[in-house]
């Protein structure tokens, strides 16, 4: 959301590894604690961080995800 409110938009899904990248450069910060890196989910009123849990499969029942709610933008 810091991101956000910085450069007017979030992280374009397709550029979100090299962001992590630019923005973590030590792993630790872009892994979760299984090896997988974190994905990122984009709603109009929220966004996700998600941890694909100990499988390492995307939608799953181990998987975890911490949603932040984004501000309302004015129109």
């Amino acid at each position: 959301m810091e991101h956000e409110a910085f450069a007017g938009k979030l992280p374009d899904r397709r550029d979100w590894s090299g962001w992590l990248d630019w923005r973590y450069p030590v792993d630790d910060y872009k892994m979760d604690p299984w090896g997988s890196r974190y994905p990122l989910r984009v709603w109009a009123d929220s966004v996700a961080i998600i941890s694909l849990g100990p499988d390492r499969t995307r939608s799953t029942e181990d998987d975890f995800s911490v949603v932040t709610p984004r501000p309302r933008r004015r129109r």
